[in-house]
């Protein structure tokens, strides 16, 4: 007879590459512009790594988390903190804020343009820092750092400065 192979596959829907160093997310956060008295929108918290460290710097954070699990883990690890709104809601269909806020997110690869989509489109974003792949970095900003600009970037480059932060 011939030979066999098993092959396991697994679907991961919201597939999420969660930052797990805490000293590299505190890095990243005292590089940006966020301050003690900005309102941050935090997508996909997960297990709250990011979300500590803005608690450290930030006025108030708003974090959407659409997994169950994580909310109700998020809840218990968070227990009492005022400057904390964390909601259980899939974020593309999460109202936005009424008044101006900055983001800083780990963005679920599966939803990262739909999220950039509704950010972009929405006038009291001032700015946002996402962790996303490089290769996705590279779409979203276009020119030079990809070889041609695609049709994101070219619609977004006249309303938003684009960079690669750090990588």
């Amino acid at each position: 007879g011939g030979s066999a192979m098993l092959y396991k596959v697994r679907r991961r829907l919201y597939s999420q590459n969660f930052l797990r160093s805490p000293k590299l997310v505190s890095k990243l956060i005292r590089n940006s512009s966020i301050g003690k008295k900005d309102t941050v929108l935090e997508i996909g918290p997960g297990k709250g790594i990011i979300t500590t460290e803005l608690l450290k710097v930030a006025r108030k954070i708003i974090a959407v988390e659409r997994d169950r699990k994580l909310y109700l883990h998020l809840k218990k690890r968070f227990l009492g903190n005022r400057n904390l709104d964390l909601v259980n809601q899939d974020f593309l269909n999460f109202n936005l804020s009424h008044y101006p806020y900055k983001v800083f997110s780990n963005i679920p690869f599966i939803i990262t343009s739909g999220v950039i989509k509704k950010l972009t489109s929405d006038k009291n974003l001032i700015e946002a820092y996402l962790v996303v792949q490089m290769e996705v970095a590279k779409k979203f900003i276009g020119k030079p750092l990809d070889t041609k600009n695609s049709m994101i970037a070219t619609l977004l480059k006249p309303w938003f400065e684009s960079e690669v932060f750090w990588n």
